[in-house]
């Protein structure tokens, strides 16, 4: 059975106009014809394959949403990360000095105003709670401070 095939009803390019006969299609065809006899599908055929289509598409979601939570995770900790750095810097530039640096603070304001050593504490004690008073915002008090302004009477 040959096809019979124009190139210009079709529009192909680099073909005459004229008729032609191109046995590989006829070939071709005749063999499919001859196969769909033959070849059945299996009654399970569509459920396997929908089956395998469900379950990549459940692993793509899966790896969707373990990169989302991987994403997210790792926002959180650099967020995390930067307010803490921030508030850690905030609390050591507030904090009381300790240790070393503190004898070393009293015995230099010791020396330089002649005083002892337990008086010098106490005025870097009262020096360091008028700058963190400084640092607070207007009209801002502190319970500690109510009790310590009333009077016992």
């Amino acid at each position: 059975m040959a096809r019979e095939h124009r190139c210009g009803k079709d529009g192909l390019p680099g073909c005459d106009d004229g008729p032609h006969t191109d046995d590989r299609f006829a070939e071709t065809e005749a063999l499919i014809m001859s196969a769909g006899r033959y070849v059945w599908p299996s009654d399970d055929l569509r459920p396997r394959v929908l089956e395998a289509a469900r379950e990549r598409v459940g692993r793509r979601h899966t790896r969707y949403r373990l990169a989302v939570m991987m994403v997210a995770a790792a926002l959180g900790v650099m967020t995390g990360v930067s307010v803490s750095n921030h508030l850690q810097a905030s609390a050591d530039s507030a904090a009381m000095p300790r240790g070393e640096r503190l004898d070393e603070l009293v015995e230099a304001h010791a020396a330089a105003s002649g005083q002892t050593h337990d008086w010098a504490l106490a005025d870097i004690v009262d020096q360091w709670r008028r700058e963190l008073a400084e640092r607070l915002p207007e009209g801002t008090v502190t319970p500690h401070r109510r009790q310590s302004d009333k009077t016992i009477r």
